[in-house]
């Protein structure tokens, strides 16, 4: 009972975070369908991470998870040579253990519902009207601001729905582009020819780092907001420079949003 009260609390942790991607490995370590043995012993852990979109994106996944479904068929099915059962362990379970499998059993519904259920609220946050605008694939924007800095670039990206915004890494990542920290400043990365910032824009706050939106969005029903993300040549200048000149930038911006939204939100005469 301790461990499916701890799955039915992951559920409710799920709900409210929306960290939907875990949903599937969620259900798949349900207590009354798995064993513990099974999900804490290497093959099943490495099958169960395997359902998380993001294992995808590490090194080898692919050959590892082919090579634990054929640990796990052959140790199974070719080493135990398990008999066929001849009475159906099911037959004997009490009214009760069916009652809590029926209950259980609906709460596989929330992977489709909680989104809706629990999605948060509609934040429309649009660029400064004095802002030149190119649409870019990924529901965004390149953005160019008036006297913005020469050779630094901007690319705003909306949310999907109310999905919370990727790390600037993983979200280049799906795009074929491997980033890594810069040896000068951990919040600046590079694909080997280009240094790049991240920050966003959420609940009213501009937010430098993905671990304090994470945190931020964290809260029932909050936005996702707004990614945006900074790039420029690193022979330009340095990671330190490339750092405070997107500060700044970044500052500016979301000076120039709040007064357009204070401005639109004065009472008419």
């Amino acid at each position: 009972m301790i461990a499916l009260g701890l799955w039915l609390l992951a559920a409710v942790v799920l709900c409210f975070s929306r960290m939907d991607s875990f949903w599937l490995p969620w259900m798949i370590v349900c207590p009354l369908m798995s064993e513990a043995k099974w999900v804490f012993s290497i093959e099943g852990g490495i099958l169960t991470l395997a359902t998380h979109p993001l294992f995808a994106l590490l090194p080898w996944a692919e050959v590892i998870t082919w090579i634990a479904i054929g640990y796990v068929v052959w140790k199974r099915y070719i080493l135990d040579q398990p008999d066929p059962p001849t009475v159906d362990p099911h037959v004997d379970w009490t009214w009760k253990e069916r009652s809590l499998l029926a209950a259980v059993s609906v709460l596989f519904l929330l992977p489709f519902i909680a989104s809706t259920i629990f999605a948060g609220k509609i934040e429309t946050l649009l660029p400064p009207k004095n802002a030149e605008l190119k649409t870019v694939p990924g529901d965004g924007y390149l953005l160019t601001m008036p006297g913005q800095e020469k050779g630094v670039s901007l690319v705003w990206y909306n949310a999907s729905g109310a999905t919370r915004h990727h790390t600037m890494k993983i979200c280049l990542k799906y795009r074929g582009v491997e980033l890594e920290p810069s040896e000068d400043d951990s919040t600046v990365f590079t694909d080997g020819t280009h240094w790049l910032r991240e920050f966003y824009l959420q609940d009213g706050k501009l937010i430098p780092s993905h671990l304090q939106y994470v945190l931020s969005t964290m809260r029932p029903r909050s936005s996702p907001g707004v990614h945006l993300i900074y790039v420029t040549d690193s022979l330009l200048m340095s990671a330190k420079e490339f750092d405070g000149k997107t500060q700044k930038m970044a500052d500016e911006l979301y000076q120039a949003i709040n007064k357009e939204h204070s401005v639109s939100n004065l009472p008419n005469r």
